[in-house]
């Protein structure tokens, strides 16, 4: 069994407040968000305080032999908090077809909950639940006779904590949390596709007495400059005049690795997008295609241009060039 009164550098004879001072001041020494090296002793540092600032659980910390045993007690309060579930903190980041195109770093900005410093995430000074005597369940009963059903639910007046406050923190009122702005980078996976979501551990909200849960990011790919992501395949949508394609004049094709410069074939129609081959994503061993779409601004055009224009119809699926 774990010497709470050794984590916390304090005597046996230690009073309630000497208790909450030392762990205020272990508390802020090891956090997380201060000593990311900490976390372990910072959790066994909680795991002394909850123990020993608790009338009740002290005595039966002190007492092991009493009422069948603190290690009892201890394990059952551990098992509880185990089944509590951390859960992950949901955003969605947006990001264009060129970032995943080269799988570029993208810095990003969200608020998540910290455990509050002021009160070293406790929320303030509590007591044992009298609802549930500490157990943070209670059993409620359905039915009766052969038809009776019990069954276990979360305490309502601690909410499963065990312990309810007594004197709250000014600073998280109570929560023991505090909502701050996290910042950090991330390399974006090449080829994601949008509405995909990759999970980032120890990033997202951080629950008291639980832990820090993940971060669950969703990435939206938006339309950027022309470009857009369908599968593995880079689209373009070109904009360009009816004359180009008559006079056949070569037009120009951005693309992340460099401009492009293609002719339009003669048989070419509108509605049917132009295909260059292995100049899409990357996807694994292989490479897609880019497809590019051409709109026509049109303007004032001579009948036997009109003409000439509409010799370059062609019905296949896409055009390769």
């Amino acid at each position: 069994m774990k010497d709470y009164y050794k984590i916390l550098g304090v005597n046996k004879t230690a009073t309630k407040d000497e208790i909450k001072k030392a762990y205020r001041q272990l508390s802020k020494k090891y956090h997380p968000d201060v000593n990311p090296q900490g976390e372990k002793t910072f959790k066994d540092v909680t795991e002394a305080y909850e123990t020993l600032s608790d009338e009740s659980k002290r005595k039966q910390y002190d007492n092991p032999n009493t009422f069948g045993g603190f290690e009892d007690l201890f394990q059952q309060f551990n098992r509880r908090n185990r089944s509590r579930s951390v859960p992950s903190k949901k955003i969605m980041v947006n990001v264009s077809p060129i970032d995943v195109y080269f799988g570029r770093n993208k810095d990003i900005t969200y608020q998540a909950e910290h455990g509050c410093t002021t009160c070293g995430s406790t929320g303030g000074d509590k007591k044992i639940c009298g609802t549930c005597n500490g157990s943070g369940v209670l059993q409620k009963q359905f039915g009766s006779g052969f038809f009776r059903q019990i069954t276990t639910v979360t305490c309502h007046s601690c909410n499963g904590s065990g312990n309810v406050i007594t004197n709250m923190c000014f600073d998280c009122s109570g929560k023991g949390t505090k909502l701050k702005y996290k910042n950090f980078s991330i390399k974006i996976p090449k080829n994601i596709n949008d509405g995909e979501i990759i999970n980032i551990r120890n990033q997202g909200d951080y629950h008291p007495g639980v832990g820090v849960g993940n971060l669950t990011i969703k990435f939206r790919i938006n339309k950027d400059n022309g470009f857009y992501k369908e599968g593995n395949s880079l689209i373009y949508d070109k904009v360009m005049s009816p004359i180009d394609i008559i006079t056949e004049t070569p037009i120009i094709i951005p693309h992340p690795d460099g401009d492009i410069k293609i002719n339009i074939p003669k048989d070419h129609i509108t509605d049917k997008p132009l295909r260059i081959k292995l100049k899409g994503y990357e996807d694994g061993s292989s490479r897609g295609d880019m497809y590019v779409n051409i709109f026509f601004k049109y303007t004032q055009m001579s009948e036997e241009d009109k003409i000439r224009l509409s010799e370059h119809v062609n019905k296949s699926t896409y055009q390769d060039i």
